[in-house]
């Protein structure tokens, strides 16, 4: 017996009368999408502009059928409600922040990291600390701070004595529970040297990281536009890439000057390929392409 594809939910029925031509305030009206985007912006400081407004009814689909809500207005009316606003936050930063990336990507800023790493340590030595540190500011799935950690424990394995570690933050729950797993599919893999391939240890169908690696890095839940985190101790590097192109000027502002209030002098920020921080030149002066060094 052949069965009838089930119904579409009226969020996917309204996605497809917008893609179909339908009037806007059909789907979401513009005061709907203005309380929604006005939330987002409060709560991760990320801008979402006109032109994004499907793939804010695309990214919210599944959590008003979770919600069993009728339309993407209702559940705008339900962020608009105190009673619901707090506990709804979470779902949806998680379900608007975007999270691609793969190990080695822009892989010449981690040959930039190996080539400092040296002058880095001997400034950690220098001070009387014991460990270089690194925040993975938006690390996503892990990608990235996996990577940063091959290349530290590569370095220190032939330091003896040599402590590093990274700090990988993200304001989003979901992809921070995926990183602490540590397994990734192969397709992943595709730019990672060979000197480091043995860090990705065969598991399945895809590959697990090393414990070596792993005990290298914590991974905490931090939002960017929250004033109130702290660190212990200040960090040497930061990378923060492909994350600063996605807030206004005043939001880019106040995520830069958290940077520098955790960098050390003579430290090193990494941001994405298309980012600059050329405008902040009493912060930091520009050392590579999209590598910058912390003044004071």
């Amino acid at each position: 017996m052949q069965r009838r594809p089930p119904r579409a939910s009226g969020a996917s029925q309204a996605i497809a009368r917008a893609l179909r031509g339908g009037a806007t305030d059909e789907v979401l009206s513009d005061h709907s999408f203005d309380v929604i985007r006005s939330r987002v912006y409060a709560l991760t400081g990320i801008v979402i502009a006109e032109r994004k407004r499907y793939l804010l009814m695309s990214r919210l689909a599944g959590r008003l059928r979770a919600l069993g809500l009728e339309d993407y207005n209702a559940y705008a009316r339900r962020l608009a409600d105190d009673a619901h606003a707090t506990s709804e936050a979470g779902y949806l930063v998680n379900a608007l922040t975007t999270n691609e990336t793969y190990f080695f990507r822009e892989p010449r800023q981690f040959e930039v990291l190996e080539q400092q790493l040296p002058k880095l340590h001997a400034r950690v030595v220098a001070a009387g600390r014991r460990t270089l540190r690194i925040w993975s500011a938006a690390c996503s799935t892990g990608e990235e701070p996996y990577t940063i950690a091959m290349v530290l424990h590569r370095f220190i394995a032939s330091k003896p004595g040599a402590k590093a570690m990274v700090l990988a933050t993200d304001v989003d729950t979901n992809v921070l529970a995926q990183a602490q797993r540590g397994r990734y599919s192969t397709e992943r893999l595709s730019l990672v040297p060979e000197r480091y391939r043995r860090y990705l240890q065969p598991d399945g169908d895809g590959v697990v990281v090393h414990p070596l690696v792993r005990g290298l890095v914590g991974f905490h839940q931090v939002n960017l536009m929250n004033d109130a985190f702290r660190f212990q101790e200040p960090v040497d590097v930061i990378f923060l890439r492909n994350v600063l192109i996605y807030f206004d000027a005043k939001g880019k502002s106040r995520v830069v000057r958290k940077l520098h209030e955790v960098a050390r002098p003579g430290g090193l920020v990494f941001v994405g390929s298309s980012e600059s921080l050329l405008r902040e030149a009493e912060r930091f002066k520009l050392r590579h392409d999209a590598i910058y060094e912390v003044i004071k």
